[in-house]
């Protein structure tokens, strides 16, 4: 899983890096 995750992340790091907060923040609530 850990391969295909750093793949698809490599492409779309700016999508992660605005999903990845936001996905984070609802963890904390």
């Amino acid at each position: 899983v850990m391969p295909a995750v750093v793949n698809v992340m490599k492409p779309d790091s700016s999508l992660i890096t605005l999903v990845k907060p936001q996905f984070e923040a609802h963890r904390s609530q």
